[in-house]
């Protein structure tokens, strides 16, 4: 049996291990200790495989397997719904990306398309890489037909032989004797829909590992611009192998995807002169497998990403210099409106501070976002003869990036004042945070793309967005919303408790902190729904476990008396709280809006 047949086997059955690990911890929710307990499996298994094989993964992408533990773990830590979103984009993205198998230099110097590529693959992995291992990687012509192979075929042979006739005849027997049909129904009672459910995640969980263990086996590919450093193993005394050799591969193993060649027996001169330049990458045989069809050479270097080169200096100039107008124009015009603060609103008789708060905020943002997009897009577009031109595209590029900061900073002072005066909210705080990646992309822009490194630049924006999610994660969102809104100097009078119940767990133990500040027609109704919401945690799945929602249950049971006493209070809500035009609607939405004038 070859060994990429060997290996496809294991991967398939570690597939399957996994598959009812799946169905057996994330069946329970809401997830919360589960997912990181299969997301180490996982990966714990992943490795086993790798070892077994002699293999490893190429480039630094092998070290993203890192932060996946990581945002796994986050899934256990924070309840938020939203947090718990971010959590599972980031482990998701950082899989997928850590599975690519790839030369060295990926994914820290890599473009756009080197990343969608990447991400393409684990998708069309997850949908489809099982079909893929099972009838192509698996040579099953090749399965021995003796020892342990051929006595667990014979075992699936008398099952499916066995199944039937159980069934004919337990059938008739059943019918025939009433003691023992009941004594068969009573020990074969089964719950059809519950076993449903368990053979549809056992394929799922399946499914997407057979995908994810065939591209980390089995996909080898060589991305345009970068060149592995990897090399091979050693040769005897006199001879050279290609650069396209076995790399710490059995020598079984020709076959395992068809991701290295070894190189003919034929006999090699003794001296070989050294090329002129670095050979160009070896291309495998058409019968490789999809994703095997290049391998970088050996001791390349990582050549930098390749401009297209359709616009000149002259459309660069126009493009970038209108831009430029435009931005400069809008900050010396509103400069005094975007940083005038509360001085402006109160001699702005036409200008209410609502109005001066959240105007333009997101309209802002969706600037910064896009700006940097086609900065790069430019870029990637531009055709520069001689220094003198590239000189002029990074003034003039530098000059926007310079504007953008502006428009980054009014659009947080926006933020700013309007948190300070109307509360914190989940869209705000996360709003926030996507605009502090925004900042970061915009400043590593500068330090790489304008310094002609574009290649590093998507993988220094992902980790910053991999440490925006980080903090986010330590900072705990929904807790950090209650307590600034309780730290507000007129918290007695405007902190919204009904907001407070469209929040996770994580914000329970401040809640409770901050019970004196949410109105007395408001405590009633939160103190029923935080005893209600607790009492029902008792009885929770131990794979459900959450240290989010753990440190809520402590905190309820701690201050049961005082949550009680206030739930037996009549509900004295007023039809319009008073001082208020309007209150939390949505989750995210506005907190506590003052009354008509909105004067602070």
């Amino acid at each position: 049996m070859g060994g990429g047949t060997r290996l496809g086997l294991l991967a398939l059955a570690a597939a399957v291990m996994l598959g009812l690990l799946g169905d057996l911890l994330l069946r329970a929710l809401p997830w919360g200790l589960n997912a990181p307990l299969w997301i180490v499996a996982l990966l714990i298994v992943a490795a086993l495989l790798l070892r077994q094989a002699r293999l490893l993964l190429l480039g630094e992408a092998r070290w993203l397997a890192l932060p996946s533990l990581l945002f796994a773990a986050g899934i256990a830590w924070r309840d938020s719904p939203a947090l718990l979103t971010v959590n599972l984009l980031a482990v998701a993205l950082t899989l997928g990306l850590a599975a690519h198998r790839a030369p060295d230099g990926w994914p820290r110097l890599g473009g756009l398309p080197q990343y969608v590529g990447a991400l393409l693959s684990a998708g069309v992995h997850a949908c489809g890489g099982v079909l893929v291992l099972a009838f192509h990687d698996i040579h099953w012509r090749d399965v021995p037909r003796t020892g342990r192979s051929a006595s667990l075929l014979a075992v699936l042979r008398g099952l499916i032989i066995a199944i039937p006739l159980l069934l004919l005849f337990g059938a008739l027997l059943m019918a025939a004797d009433a003691v023992f049909s009941g004594l068969v129904s009573g020990m074969l009672t089964v719950d059809v829909r519950e076993v449903f459910s368990h053979l549809f995640w056992l394929l799922v969980w399946t499914w997407l590992t057979a995908g994810f263990l065939r591209q980390a086996l089995f996909c080898t590919i060589a991305i345009d611009g970068l060149g592995g450093s990897q090399t091979a193993p050693a040769s005897p005394a006199g001879t050279t192998t290609d650069a396209a050799a076995v790399h710490e591969a059995p020598t079984d193993a020709a076959d395992v995807g068809s991701r290295f060649i070894v190189p003919d027996p034929a006999p090699v001169p003794d001296s070989i002169p050294a090329p002129a330049s670095t050979p160009a990458p070896v291309r495998l045989p058409h019968s490789a497998p999809i994703g095997a069809r290049f391998m970088p050479p050996a001791g390349g270097e990582v050549a930098s990403s390749r401009r297209l080169g359709v616009l000149g200096i002259v459309e660069l100039g126009v493009v970038l210099g209108l831009l430029d107008l435009l931005f400069l124009a809008f900050v010396i015009v509103q400069f005094r409106y975007l940083f005038g603060g509360a001085e402006l609103v109160q001699v702005s008789p036409s200008l209410t501070y609502a109005e001066y708060a959240r105007r333009g905020f997101f309209e802002l943002v969706a600037v910064a976002a896009l700006l940097l997009g086609i900065m790069l897009l430019l870029d990637w577009l531009a055709k520069l003869d001689g220094p003198r031109q590239a000189t002029v595209y990074r003034a003039l590029a530098g000059l926007l990036v310079a504007l953008l900061f502006v428009v980054i900073v009014s659009a947080l002072q926006r933020m700013r004042l309007y948190t300070a005066e109307y509360g914190l909210t989940e869209l705000r705080l996360y709003t926030t945070a996507f605009m502090l990646w925004i900042t970061a992309g915009a400043v590593w822009y500068l330090a790489t793309v304008l310094r002609d490194h574009r290649e590093r630049f998507l993988f220094g924006a992902l980790m910053a967005g991999l440490v925006v999610a980080a903090v986010l994660d330590a900072i705990d969102p929904d807790n950090l919303i209650i307590r600034t809104n309780a730290a507000r100097q007129d918290a007695a009078d405007r902190f919204d408790g009904s907001y407070t119940l469209l929040l996770s767990a994580d914000a329970t133990p401040a809640v409770i902190e901050a019970f004196q500040y949410i109105p007395s027609y408001q405590q009633t109704d939160v103190a029923r729904r935080l005893l209600e919401r607790w009492e029902r945690a008792r009885a929770e799945d131990w794979r459900s476990w959450n240290y989010g929602r753990w440190r809520a249950f402590q905190a309820t049971a701690a201050n049961e008396a005082l949550l009680r006493e206030a739930a037996r209070q009549p509900d004295t809500r007023p039809t319009v709280p008073p001082g208020r035009s309007g209150s939390q609607g949505s989750r995210g939405g506005r907190l506590d809006v003052p009354g008509p004038n909105d004067r602070p």
